[in-house]
C-alpha cells in the first residue's frame, strides 16, 4: 500500500486560530465526528496515529489491530492525546464514501480540536474493481484528503476474529513466501567437465535426426533446371512487343448496360464506405466515453483508406494498365 503523492496541507496549528475557508461546505452536526474530551489512549504504548472510522464496520478496528503503530480512535477526534494524527477509514460503498467525505470536510473546516489529518484509507467492500459510479465518487472524496491509501481485498479477514490476526510492526521482517508466491528453487550448480586427455580423441556429437532430414523446399537438380527454364521463357514472352492496346468500351446497348452496372457498383461501394466510417466514428466515441480499449481508431483509418481507393479506382487501374 503506497500513499498517493499529494501536496502538504498544514491546516491545523495549535498556535493559530481555526479559520473556515470561504465557500467550504460544512457538514451538519449530526454527520460530524465528535471531539473526545479525554485522551483515548489510557494504557500501553501510545499510538503514533489514530484510525478514525467514518461509519460502522469500516475496517478501522481491524486495521488498528494488525497495524502496531495505529490505534482505534473510537469514532471521534483524539484532540487530547499526545499524537493527535488521524487517518480516516471508510468502505468503498456509497454510504461509506459519503461519511468519509463529511469527516474530510470537517477537518478542512478546522472543527477537529487541533488534530492533524494525515489522509484517507479506502477499504474495499467487495472483491473486484469498483463500479464506474463508485470509482468516480471515490476520486472526488480522495481529492479532499492529503494522501490516500487503498487497501487490497483480503479474503482471510472475513474468516478470522480480530484477536486471531497477526500484528505487524515496522521492525518486522518481510513475511515468508507461501503458496503460489514461493520463490523459484535455486538452480543446481553446473556440472564440472573434465578436459580430455591428450591421448584420447574426442568423438563428434551425434547428428540430430532433424538435421539429417532434407528441408521440404530443397529441390533436386532436375527441378531446379525446370524452374529456371520456365522463368526464362516467361521473361522472354513478357518482353516481346505485342503492340499498343487501348481499352475501348463496347458500343450500343451492351456498353450502356455495362456502364450502368459499374455506376450501381460505385454507388453501393460509396454507401458501404460512408456507413462503415459512421460506424467506426460511433465506436470511437463509445470507447472514449467508457474508457474501453478497442481498435476503433485503426478501423476508422482503414475505412478512410478504403474510401480513397474506391474514389480513385478508375484512375488507379488506368495508371497501372496504360
Amino acid at each position: 500500500m503506497a500513499a498517493q503523492p499529494a501536496e502538504h496541507r498544514d491546516y491545523y496549528r495549535d498556535d493559530e486560530p481555526s479559520v473556515t475557508p470561504a465557500g467550504l461546505r460544512i457538514p451538519p452536526q449530526s454527520r460530524q465526528a465528535p471531539i473526545h474530551d479525554n485522551p483515548v489512549a489510557v494504557h500501553g504504548r501510545l499510538p503514533a496515529m489514530w484510525l478514525l472510522a467514518a461509519h460502522g464496520r469500516s475496517g478501522a478496528g481491524t486495521l488498528a489491530q494488525i497495524w502496531a503503530p495505529a490505534g482505534d480512535a473510537r469514532r471521534g477526534w483524539p484532540a487530547h492525546d499526545r499524537h493527535p494524527h488521524v487517518v480516516v477509514v471508510c468502505r468503498t460503498d456509497r454510504d461509506g464514501l459519503d461519511a468519509a467525505h463529511d469527516l474530510l470536510l470537517q477537518a478542512q473546516a478546522g472543527l477537529v480540536g487541533g488534530c492533524t489529518l494525515l489522509g484517507l484509507v479506502l477499504v474495499p467492500d467487495a472483491p473486484g474493481p469498483l463500479p464506474k459510479t463508485l470509482r468516480r465518487r471515490a476520486d472526488v472524496v480522495a481529492s479532499a484528503a492529503p494522501a490516500v491509501w487503498r487497501v487490497p481485498y483480503v479474503e482471510d479477514l472475513r474468516t478470522h476474529r480480530q484477536d486471531e490476526l497477526a500484528i505487524w510492526t515496522p521492525t518486522e521482517p518481510d513475511p515468508p513466501h507461501r503458496g503460489g508466491c514461493a520463490p523459484p528453487p535455486p538452480r543446481p550448480p553446473p556440472p564440472t567437465t573434465n578436459s580430455p586427455r591428450s591421448d584420447e580423441k574426442s568423438s563428434p556429437p551425434p547428428a540430430s535426426p532433424q538435421a539429417a532430414e532434407p528441408h521440404p523446399l530443397n529441390q533436386t537438380p532436375e527441378e531446379n533446371t525446370m524452374i529456371t527454364t520456365l522463368t526464362t521463357s516467361t521473361a522472354t514472352f513478357l518482353a516481346q512487343n505485342i503492340g499498343d492496346v487501348s481499352p475501348t468500351a463496347p458500343d450500343g446497348e451492351t456498353g450502356n448496360k455495362i456502364n450502368m452496372l459499374l455506376s450501381w457498383l460505385m454507388w453501393g461501394c460509396i454507401i458501404a464506405a460512408v456507413a462503415g466510417i459512421m460506424l467506426c466514428g460511433a465506436m470511437l466515441a463509445f470507447e472514449k466515453i467508457t474508457g474501453g480499449q478497442g481498435n476503433a481508431t485503426g478501423k476508422l483509418v482503414g475505412g478512410l483508406f478504403g474510401s480513397i481507393v474506391i474514389g480513385g479506382a478508375a484512375g488507379l487501374v488506368n495508371m497501372l494498365v496504360l
